[in-house]
């Protein structure tokens, strides 16, 4: 395959930023090489293959799946610069395996690949982010003689010489970046890329920020393969990418027969429109599995409510929801702490729990009654006696984590976890509340605690922020109940502290990523049961803790687009003070229906149907997913 230099150069790209709690990580393709660094190796023993027939395109049913589904194993560059980086990539990969719970799953640097392991699995990702990368020869023969699926994702297809090019039937390659040519409009005027994809009639678009601070600096993956020449009718195309000047497309996720290639690695710099949702629909075609749901499942929760909660909102709140017969989910913690005395109304009290909180138990069982689900959403919401690192009050801080310094807290243990998740069910447990799902405040926490909820919960609502860890002492026998019951006793407490007495974490702080999901997963890397959270939040004002403004509209355009996936949810939470015109520009013109309402009758337009979620998982018992193999030992 001949390789083109592109005319596009490349911006410098800033590190790892965190946007809506989704990590965003840097060029997919790795370091800058120049043209000769990027030849095909000289003397490869590989063999090119004749081209296979197309398997069936995507959106068509196969046929249901055996019992015994194998293995699925994930290789990925390990190099000093992008080690740790191609890892995050694969976990994620792992983590959206979770939603196909009867593989196991098997990760490990390229490098530690045997000849033959090809033939061991039923499909293998091969992560291209290392230009660098040599690799195995064995990797590369196999390549062109195994009958399993393998996908290709990004750089070093080129080591393959013509076995690629007689694959997917494109004679040429380039690797685009910006387009310091066709630039945008003015006043911007800055650089082009291949920014959209397209897929089943929708457009999903690369993750592109250009930074305030630096403005010659784009926040994004804007790299891409580009195919040309192509010849023969070797490969179906299954999502095309756009150039987003010239408005060139150009093929983006390829498939012929076993093989497939994408065109970029899709899981940097991603967020709600993402082609990184493409990626994780592919994943039904990669391993030949038909969709789980017949409907598109919804729910809309409502975020941050605690003893301190404004009634009058709430109520305003419920009374949408039961108009349009939607089950609202409440995101409750028990216990509003303010160490600081940001509460005039506290007095200086610093606490408040929610059995002596009269009026607002009294509130909460009123619709409880009324069909609300709750959701136990932390402790109290906030940690300790300090800033974390906004105001140190409930609602606004983290409770599980150390925001200033980017790590657990201090005081991070089992023995900690189950204290405090003690403390706060004797509070749901005084208003006769039993709740079966949880939710970390602002999704973070360490590896450890996210583990233990993982098994305090049969199921977690999550868009995840994951620490790379290695688990031992969960058993896998233990027969008495752990969770927290409205019959539970101090039996049930020696019950926890027995099951979590051998459980060991070791955690690799290097390796730290977030994740949204479109559909649910039957286990994640802490091996929790998760429904996902993938279409954010309304946020109509930039403050210090909001970066991206969000409204109902961009909502309902990203829930639209993404009704081409299977087995999606549209998953959203809102913040009931926003229906006060005051703190929401959106909801000021009382002739018109607010924008909660608007939300809700916007996703049951498009077709979504709003669930109960306590009723959903009650028939959800799929075995998690089993622990991963590890090819390498990876830690701190």
């Amino acid at each position: 395959m001949t390789y083109v230099m592109s005319i596009q150069t490349n911006f410098k790209i800033s590190a790892a930023r965190i946007l809506i709690l989704i990590f965003l990580f840097g060029n997919f393709l790795g370091c800058e090489k120049s043209p000769d660094q990027l030849k095909e190796p000289a003397g490869q023993d590989v063999k090119p293959t004749a081209p296979q027939t197309p398997a069936p395109a995507p959106g068509n049913t196969p046929a249901p799946p055996t019992k015994e589904a194998g293995c699925v194993q994930v290789f990925y560059d390990k190099s000093d610069e992008h080690g740790d980086l191609a890892r995050s990539y694969g976990l994620m990969i792992l983590n959206l395996m979770g939603h196909f719970p009867r593989y196991q799953q098997i990760i490990g640097p390229v490098d530690l690949y045997k000849k033959g392991d090809f033939e061991k699995c039923k499909v293998s990702f091969y992560i291209g982010l290392a230009k660098e990368t040599v690799l195995p020869a064995d990797f590369l023969a196999d390549y062109s003689a195994t009958t399993k699926t393998v996908v290709w994702m990004g750089s070093n297809f080129w080591q393959l010489g013509s076995v690629f090019e007689n694959t997917f039937g494109y004679k040429k390659y380039e690797i685009t970046g910006l387009d310091k040519v066709n630039l945008t409009p003015a006043p911007d005027n800055k650089p082009s890329f291949f920014r959209d994809i397209l897929y089943k009639g929708e457009v999903f678009a690369k993750y592109n920020v250009w930074l305030k601070e630096t403005p010659d600096v784009l926040d994004g993956s804007f790299e891409m393969i580009k195919l040309s020449e192509k010849f023969g009718n070797s490969a179906v195309v299954l999502a095309e990418a756009r150039h987003s000047f010239t408005k060139e497309v150009i093929p983006w996720a390829l498939q012929s027969g076993r093989n497939f290639y994408i065109a970029d690695v899709p899981l940097s710099y991603f967020h709600e429109s993402d082609r990184y949702f493409v990626f994780a629909d592919l994943l039904f075609d990669f391993l030949e599995e038909a969709p789980r749901h017949n409907a598109k499942n919804a729910f809309i929760r409502l975020e941050d409510i605690g003893p301190m909660e404004d009634l009058k909102y709430l109520q305003e709140a419920m009374d949408i929801f039961e108009r349009n017969k939607v089950v609202p989910h409440f995101n409750l913690y028990p216990i509003f702490m303010d160490p600081l005395n940001t509460e005039p109304a506290l007095n200086g009290a610093g606490i408040l729990r929610m059995e002596d909180a009269s009026v607002f138990s009294l509130a909460i069982q009123k619709h409880i009654k009324s069909g609300a689900v709750i959701i136990w959403h932390g402790v109290t919401h906030q940690y300790s006696n300090v800033k974390n690192p906004w105001t140190g009050a409930s609602g606004d801080d983290y409770e599980f984590w150390d925001a200033k310094n980017n790590a657990p807290i201090a005081e991070d243990s089992i023995t900690y976890v189950l204290n405090k998740m003690e403390d706060g069910f004797k509070s749901l447990k005084s208003q006769n509340i039993e709740p079966k799902l949880w939710v970390t405040p602002h999704y973070e926490a360490s590896a450890l605690d996210n583990i233990i909820f993982g098994q305090l919960f049969s199921w977690m609502v999550s868009r995840g922020v994951y620490i790379d860890n290695r688990i031992t002492g969960l058993s896998s026998d233990f027969t008495n109940p752990i969770g927290f019951s409205l019959a539970q006793n101090d039996s049930h407490k020696k019950n926890r502290k027995d099951f979590f007495e051998k459980l060991q974490v070791k955690e690799n702080p290097k390796i730290r990523f977030g994740q949204i999901f479109p559909y649910e997963l039957y286990g994640d890397i802490y091996r929790q049961h998760v429904i996902p959270e993938d279409l954010g939040n309304v946020e109509p004002e930039l403050t210090d803790q909001v970066e991206v403004t969000r409204t109902v509209d961009t909502i309902l355009e990203d829930a639209k687009r993404n009704l081409v996936l299977r087995d999606v949810w549209a998953s959203a939470f809102y913040h009931s003070f926003l229906l006060d015109p005051k703190m929401n520009k959106a909801n000021q013109d009382s002739s018109k229906p607010k924008d909660l309402e608007r939300l809700i009758t916007g996703l049951k337009a498009l077709g979504y149907k709003f669930v109960n979620l306590e009723d959903w998982i009650k028939d959800k018992n799929e075995p998690i997913a089993k622990p991963r193999i590890e090819l390498e030992e990876v830690g701190p």
